[in-house]
């Protein structure tokens, strides 16, 4: 039995682990956002946060290694572009077919980029 068939069928977790981001990433993720190019899980109001399975629709499909491999890594969101979109949404929420995803410290990255970009704009001074 090869590593590989092992670690399927000992049901333990895989060698794909979390990279983390880099800042030119992080930029870019967080310009995607501010834009409105980014879709992300924490834009979900606290109701609909049932609905993250409709929405990024690959998460039904996780097997309990995979979940698994979630946990390990502290995945703590998920986002998608808006032009990768399926044509139809569920509750006027996009519907995505692959993501990608971020874990906990790439995450607050992330958030201080889009306060930082949020802040430029707001602060920009028009003559």
């Amino acid at each position: 039995m090869t590593k590989k068939e092992h670690i399927v069928t000992s049901g333990e977790v895989g060698d794909n682990e979390y990279v983390r981001k880099t800042a030119d990433e992080i930029r870019q993720i967080a310009f995607g956002v501010v834009r409105g190019d980014i879709f992300a899980s924490w834009m979900l109001e606290e109701h609909e946060t049932r609905m993250l399975t409709s929405v990024f629709m690959p998460l039904m499909m996780l097997n309990d290694i995979q979940m698994r491999g979630l946990k390990r890594d502290k995945i703590v969101h998920f986002y998608a572009y808006m032009k990768d979109a399926a044509p139809r949404s569920i509750n006027g929420l996009p519907m995505f077919f692959a993501f990608s995803t971020l874990n906990a410290e790439d995450s607050s990255r992330v958030g201080k980029a889009i306060d930082a970009m949020r802040g430029a704009i707001d602060n920009c001074e028009v003559e």
